[in-house]
């Protein structure tokens, strides 16, 4: 669901450093819905930042220009789960476009000397587990009860056992309930499965794999059972979130939607340690998209440029409110 943000924006404007400084640094690594919101009382959540900081280094001794970053939304704006209170950037934005995630920042650079720095960062303030919000839509993308890649719904064995677990439930919530725990009966959790990051049939197939397996199968079966669902990227730990948002704590997860309840987020992943394979622990999730959304550059000229972001996350305390 996407929210209006652009009106949080306060922009603060900070000089680009650009500081002789060597050494190399790997490169770092949007959907419509039409919607009606129903609100209802929240209450007070976590509070916290959530930085994302951009690095570029001119590694060479001759000058690049032309440099075009595109940076997209760091955290969603979403009812029931997380609410994006402000956005601050430290160097403003040649260009701001807002999408289904949030507001996408483009910054534009003529000329980046040999052994040049810069740096600019933007600074989410996010309330986290904010209350219980209802979001119903007036019409479903429909490609959230459609096959894609890696989501196979129209694969018959899924299909089948889909349909199975869900033919005698009454409600989204009992038919949710049983392919989750289906899932996390069918998977074990191995990062050195041959079937990571290939999605759900592979998951299926082998019974192993990582979240995105996990993830990609519920979404897949859900789907499969007329049930509108799909991923979310971000961040997830079970022990709680704080410091580097780095790939330790990248993750993937589901919602799937209740016409009773609106979008409802579920870990089929962090389900496994569960007593209730529903519950969903939003305090230590950040939703980022609902696509692997990463930023990108390019540049002309004979240096060559390196580009990090990193993400970091900081619990903002009673006093710093």
């Amino acid at each position: 669901m996407m929210r209006h943000i652009r009106n949080l924006i306060s922009t603060t404007l900070i000089a680009v450093a650009l500081v002789a400084m060597p050494g190399v640094a790997a490169a770092a690594g949007e959907q419509t819905i039409t919607n009606a919101v129903t609100s209802v009382a929240t209450v007070a959540g976590r509070l916290v930042e959530v930085r994302t900081s951009v690095t570029v280094r001119n590694v060479t001794k001759d000058e690049a220009n032309n440099l075009t970053i595109v940076v997209p939304p760091t955290v969603l704006d979403q009812l029931g789960t997380q609410k994006v209170l402000a956005v601050k950037f430290t160097t403003e934005p040649t260009s701001t476009r807002e999408t289904p995630a949030g507001i996408e920042a483009t910054y534009k650079f003529g000329s980046v000397p040999a052994g040049a720095v810069l740096t600019f960062e933007q600074v989410y303030t996010v309330e986290l587990a904010q209350g219980a919000e209802v979001i119903t839509e007036e019409q479903i993308d429909a490609r959230y009860l459609q096959p894609e890649a890696g989501i196979e719904s129209d694969n018959a064995e899924i299909k089948a056992r889909a349909r199975a677990l869900t033919l005698n439930k009454k409600t989204t919530t009992a038919k949710v309930e049983a392919i989750a725990t289906f899932v996390i009966d069918r998977l074990s959790y191995d990062l050195a499965s041959t079937s990571r990051n290939k999605g759900a049939l592979a998951g299926y197939e082998n019974g192993t794999g990582v979240c995105s397996e996990y993830a990609s199968l519920f979404v897949a079966m859900a789907r499969a059972s007329g049930i509108p669902a799909r991923l979310v990227y971000g961040w997830a730990r079970d022990t709680g979130l704080e410091g580097a948002l780095n790939a330790q704590v990248r993750h993937v997860w589901a919602e799937y939607y209740d016409a009773e309840k609106g979008w409802v987020a579920i870990d089929p992943t962090f389900a496994e340690a569960q007593s209730d394979v529903l519950a969903f622990d939003a305090a230590n999730h950040i939703a980022q998209d609902w696509s692997n959304s990463t930023l990108s550059a390019s540049f002309g000229g004979r240096g060559i440029l390196s580009v990090v972001a990193a993400q970091t996350l900081t619990p903002v305390t009673t006093a710093q409110r």
